[in-house]
């Protein structure tokens, strides 16, 4: 990657607990974060989450994507 190059998340990958790679994927630290809520929350999946909660999980991913990418531009392992 030459000098002003940067890297966009198709870039980067995850290792998971077995050791395989898969590619980094916003949706699902999305999908994990709302998980938290709707389990701390006691909500089914089907039930609808407030303008608010989707608001939170919105930004906790945004910051969440924000570190992991920083840290993978570092040398840092994803896993």
């Amino acid at each position: 990657m030459g000098k002003g190059e940067t890297l966009s998340l198709q870039d980067y990958t995850i290792v998971k607990r077995s050791g395989t790679l898969v590619p980094f994927r916003t949706e699902r630290i999305a999908m994990a974060i709302e998980a938290a809520f709707r389990d701390t929350k006691k909500l089914t999946r089907e039930e609808a989450l407030s303008e608010d909660i989707k608001r939170v999980v919105e930004r906790v991913t945004d910051l969440v994507v924000e570190e992991a990418i920083k840290r993978a531009a570092h040398g840092t392992v994803l896993t």
